[in-house]
């Protein structure tokens, strides 16, 4: 069961979806029965636990990235231990692994801005190895920008504008 009535993220395994994993404000909980039952997962720090993010590198679904307010961390072995790969000081509130490539990892932070790796934070913690945002292009088209919808099943009017030349 979860201690926490603010869940903030839910992961399913795409390899195995018996295995689920939610983040809360009381740490991460991990199961392995669809989420019929949850056990809070060990291993990161008590202070860290407020986990706002949750993802799995979709080419290996033994690593997963926790965004916490101390830091990113991540675990290789599905969640039998985890290690922090940012600065403590680090607030993480989102994720993104490339699909094509997963050494290719973003973060969005509270007053870091966006962060990027290109190892997949195997050199050293960010942002000692963060590097511009322009070193990798993203796997989808960021070559155009909404500009109004009145619905949201109408396709939006945009506007060209280049951010990775």
């Amino acid at each position: 069961m979860i201690d926490d009535s603010d869940v903030f993220s839910v992961i399913v395994d795409h390899d195995n979806p018996a295995v689920v994993f939610a983040s809360a404000c009381s740490g991460i909980y991990k199961s392995e029965t669809g989420g019929n039952s949850f056990t809070k997962i060990q291993g990161i720090p008590f202070t860290a636990r407020r986990t706002r993010v949750l993802k799995q590198d979709p080419t290996n679904e033994n690593v997963v990235y926790a965004g916490t307010t101390e830091g990113l961390w991540k675990t290789t072995d599905l969640g039998k231990q985890w290690k922090r790969v940012s600065s403590p000081e680090v607030v993480v509130n989102d994720v993104m692994v490339d699909p094509r490539d997963s050494n290719h990892v973003l973060l969005a932070t509270d007053r870091s801005g966006v962060m990027a790796s290109t190892d997949a934070l195997r050199t050293g913690p960010l942002p000692t190895t963060a590097t511009r945002i322009a070193m990798f292009r993203p796997c989808w088209p960021i070559t155009k920008m909404p500009i109004r919808s009145t619905s949201r099943c109408e396709r939006p009017r945009v506007r060209r504008r280049v951010l990775f030349p």
